[in-house]
């Protein structure tokens, strides 16, 4: 998508990357381009054909050779790769160029390159080493960005909007709205309570929802009074560590790490990504930090030494599994959520129907009210923001509705429910000279501009035959699974 591209970072760093990580360009629908055909060729645009190799190169820049890349983030990563075909294809179609001297106002325009304001070459030097890219390879990317901003401008820019408009994305923000709403949770309190029974039963019958995947590993936790016998952080100790870091390093496992380096107290732990073992108890020993690098790692019989906040740990993975939770409190929990979103959903299945089918009105409102014996709640909201009494999620959605409408509000699952009647909505104007005007202004051309793209988006789409070829992902898929 165009959009998301305008908003990139402008820092130095994202300019460099730019060159290698785009939005996608286009939604395009991989799912409708695939072909099979030449397993050498993985993408057609038009006549121009881009070979495997030219793609497994491009992955480079994502993945390491001996990392595992599932079908979703091929596609998203091919995404990508076309998106930046197609920009490119755009870029040479409008003739947009940039010469040398540009660059060169470019690169002596970054902050970053500056000392005492003044463009610095050493600055400039010291980032490329720091940043480990090449000279020719940043500027590259740097003009290459650059073509695709004035490419962006060009479609996007120029956008002035109108007062109305400005003041439309004022009032939609800052309008005031009096309702009138039920709380239905207090309701569902004594009518859909969930027995013990309801969920072992669901439990037993859907026992894979609750599958996770866990590792089992060897940890030892690394301080000075082990290696060394004392407290101080000596150079002793971080030269024994980094003897260590040169064990790892050469393929020696937890068992003879330990044997050599005399390290007792190895123990065992099965846990999932939260750092919790399998009855989702969490686990004190390993701090959050180290479960997230841990579960950084997707293959068995790994042996790794990091820092955590001046704690280090040596940690083994010997097992990787897929293991049902028991149920305990916490599954219990989850479960209770779904059926009780079931058990509401059903109860309200007719007032839902006739709320959607705009048949539910004003006096259905009182009379389910007086019904349910249930208070009819009245407040003011002063904005859009304006979540001192309801939570925002419900607010967001009581400012899609107009006026006089009736809605049934709720969460994702169904755990707070709301009957709403938008009773007065006070429309609001904003000056040419408030403080607030340029902020609504930016907004107001970020819609339309946000639009003119999703509908360059659509032309791009019929402009250009894009195919995939099937059998030449698979070749990729392969390789990295």
């Amino acid at each position: 998508m165009l959009a998301p591209l305008r908003k990139f970072s402008t820092s130095i760093y994202a300019k460099i990357l730019l060159g290698i990580i785009v939005v996608p360009f286009v939604f395009w629908g991989m799912g409708s381009n695939f072909v099979g055909g030449n397993k050498n060729i993985i993408l057609t645009i038009d006549e121009d054909k881009y070979t495997i190799q030219d793609f497994a190169t491009y992955i480079k820049n994502y993945v390491s050779s001996s990392q595992k890349i599932n079908i979703n983030q091929l596609e998203e990563i091919i995404s990508v790769y076309v998106g930046n075909k197609l920009i490119n294809k755009e870029i040479e179609y409008f003739e947009i160029k940039l010469s040398n001297k540009s660059l060169s106002k470019l690169l002596k325009n970054q902050k970053e390159f500056k000392r005492n304001n003044i463009f610095s070459r050493v600055e400039y030097e010291k980032f490329l080493i720091k940043n480990n890219i090449r000279a020719v390879t940043f500027e590259n990317n740097l003009l290459n960005n650059e073509k695709k901003q004035q490419f962006l401008n060009f479609v996007g820019g120029g956008i002035v909007p109108s007062n109305f408009l400005v003041e439309s994305s004022y009032n939609q923000v800052n309008q005031k709205r009096k309702i009138q709403y039920l709380d239905l949770n207090k309701m569902f309190l004594k009518e859909a309570n969930i027995s013990d029974s309801e969920i072992k039963n669901y439990y037993t019958n859907n026992k894979n929802k609750f599958k996770k995947n866990y590792k089992s590993i060897k940890l030892v936790e690394i301080d000075p009074q082990t290696l060394t016998g004392s407290d101080d952080f000596s150079n002793i100790f971080f030269e024994k560590l980094d003897k260590i870091e040169d064990a790892i390093a050469e393929g020696k496992k937890m068992k003879e790490i330990t044997q050599i380096f005399d390290i007792e107290n190895v123990k065992n732990f099965t846990l999932n990504s939260l750092g919790k073992d399998v009855d989702s108890n969490l686990i004190k020993e390993i701090p959050q930090t180290l479960a997230n690098n841990i579960f950084t790692y997707e293959e068995n019989n790994v042996i790794g030494l990091v820092d955590i906040k001046n704690k280090f740990y040596i940690f083994e993975i010997f097992k990787d599994e897929n293991i049902i939770q028991n149920l305990n409190d916490e599954v219990k929990e989850i479960i209770s959520i779904e059926l009780g979103s079931k058990k509401r959903r059903g109860m309200l299945s007719e007032t839902i129907s006739k709320v959607n089918q705009n048949t539910f009105k004003k006096a259905d409102f009182d009379a389910f009210s007086k019904n349910k014996n249930l208070p009819i709640k009245k407040i003011s909201l002063n904005n859009l923001y304006d979540d001192t009494l309801l939570e925002q999620q419900i607010i967001n959605n009581i400012y899609s509705y107009g006026e006089k409408k009736i809605a049934l509000i709720h969460d994702i699952m169904f755990t707070k429910i709301y009957l709403i009647y938008v009773d007065e909505i006070i429309n609001v104007k904003i000056k040419n000279d408030s403080d607030d005007y340029e902020k609504y202004f930016n907004l107001s051309k970020a819609k339309i501009t946000t639009d003119l793209l999703n509908s360059y988006d659509k032309y791009i789409k019929k402009k250009y035959e894009i195919d995939i070829n099937d059998n030449a992902l698979n070749t990729i898929k392969n390789y990295y699974n």
